[in-house]
């Protein structure tokens, strides 16, 4: 029996396989995950401070000036993994993240307007 979910026509016409891992949620979980793990890190040298406090104190100062730098190097990661997604051609996967990415950028946008 022929699964057919498991081919694709690229842009050329040309039949492909699918690749393992290419799925749109999978996608968006890393590029959530990734730059919060790394935004933590990074906010934890500076502070010391315990995981409750550091995701308090990461909200209350999400709108200054000083802290855009921390949040552009921890989104920096899920350029490189879209790089390699890009590479593997697992399209799904690039579009989860690039979606997650965006998705962050607007709810640290929409912070720093908020107050």
């Amino acid at each position: 029996m022929i699964e057919y979910n498991k081919f694709y026509i690229d842009s050329k016409g040309n039949i492909g396989t699918k690749k393992s891992g290419d799925n749109f949620l999978l996608g968006f979980i890393v590029g959530l995950v990734l730059p919060a793990i790394l935004l933590m890190i990074l906010v934890y040298r500076e502070t010391h401070y315990a995981m409750s406090e550091l995701v308090d104190y990461s909200w209350k100062v999400a709108g200054n000036a000083i802290f855009y730098p921390y949040i552009i190097v921890s989104l920096m990661p899920n350029m490189f993994v879209f790089f390699w997604m890009y590479k593997t051609e697992r399209w799904k996967l690039a579009r989860g993240l690039v979606v997650a990415t965006f998705f962050l950028f607007g709810l640290f946008a929409a912070r720093a307007f908020i107050g």
